[in-house]
């Protein structure tokens, strides 16, 4: 890691510790939102990937000191219990990737190997024909019954439960930062390409797969894309780490939305519930901070909660999400969990 790099990150985790919850003390309005802790896994020390199954339950992947893992809570994030233990490799080789297919399958995925359960998340079984791993490991994602998954330097998916596997080369590499799909069934990929040279967002519909890459100016991998979100008139809002954002309104090209927001503001996760996106940032200057934006992302305004930094975030409903928070990835900050309400 650069010397710069790790001196912003290690600057930003001391100035995140605990928040706040004010409220607009000039005008004695309630803050647009309200951010409540609601649990802590002390032990899980690298954190993953989070999913609500369609029976409700939300699972969180990570990875203790000795193994990776899965954690399930089955009443919205209150309390949380060991699932499922899926490897040994610990925090090097943790959960990295968590979706259920349309049959109710549930797939998982490390460094080391990926694997799936059909019954209700109690027995795992390993996936013999697995695509390479590496690098950034695995990244999960579905559409229906097809399995999406970033393995290493490319876009694999299955169409038969993993049994086999079908590659798209060129799409993502080690430094792939975004999968996500849409409801209009399209699939996301965000990236620096050629190393941390360029920024790259790759777009392709699910019944055709014929993805269209932009290549969008220099970029870092503190530039890369963290989140995607559909706008309320259907177009694509992708928000980068520097608060970079772009839009696609015919999913093919991707154009560049100039913001508001200083670029020495750094997004770590991102999400849009009902009409509202947030995002979470951190910076030097101000330490950890949410944004919000109530205009479909043409502006983003400071939402007043200061001390909150979401390395991921999660729709429970229509204003109610969780945020997962991991002050540092050392082992010595336990992985808080928080509600976050839209006042």
């Amino acid at each position: 890691m650069a010397p710069l790099l790790l001196l912003f990150f290690l600057l930003v985790t001391i100035s995140c510790g605990g928040g706040d919850n004010p409220t607009d003390t000039d005008s004695g309005d309630t803050a647009p939102l309200t951010v409540i802790q609601s649990a802590n896994i002390p032990e899980l020390i690298h954190l993953g990937p989070s999913i609500k199954l369609s029976n409700g339950d939300i699972l969180l992947g990570g990875a203790t000191s000795s193994n990776a893992v899965i954690y399930r809570s089955t009443n919205n994030g209150d309390t949380w219990n060991l699932l499922a233990t899926l490897g040994s490799g610990g925090s090097g080789d943790p959960v990295m990737g968590i979706t259920q297919l349309a049959s109710g399958k549930i797939f998982a995925g490390t460094n080391a190997g990926n694997m799936y359960s059909s019954n209700d998340e109690v027995s795992w079984i390993a996936l013999s024909n697995t695509p390479g791993i590496g690098g950034s490991g695995a990244k999960f994602s579905s559409i229906a019954n097809r399995i999406y998954i970033i393995a290493s330097t490319a876009l694999h998916y299955s169409d038969d439960d993993g049994a086999t596997w079908s590659t798209i080369s060129n799409v993502a590499n080690n430094y792939t930062s975004l999968l996500a799909v849409t409801p209009s069934k399209h699939i996301v990929v965000g990236c620096c390409s050629g190393g941390p040279s360029q920024t790259e967002i790759s777009i392709a519909h699910h019944d055709t797969l014929s993805f269209s890459s932009n290549l969008l100016g220099l970029a870092d991998l503190m530039q890369r894309p963290r989140a995607a979100v559909v706008r309320n008139d259907g177009s694509l809002l992708v928000i980068g780490g520097r608060f970079k954002t772009w839009e696609s309104t015919d999913y093919s090209s991707t154009q560049y939305l100039s913001q508001a927001v200083v670029e020495e503001v750094f997004v770590h996760s991102g999400i849009k519930v009902s009409n509202t996106i947030i995002a979470s940032t951190s910076s030097i200057l101000n330490g950890a901070q949410l944004y919000i934006s109530n205009n479909d992302g043409s502006t983003f305004t400071e939402s007043g909660i200061t001390g909150y930094l979401f390395d991921k975030m999660l729709e429970l409903d229509s204003s109610t999400i969780l945020g997962f928070e991991m002050l540092s990835y050392d082992g010595n900050h336990p992985t808080n969990i928080y509600k976050i309400t839209i006042n």
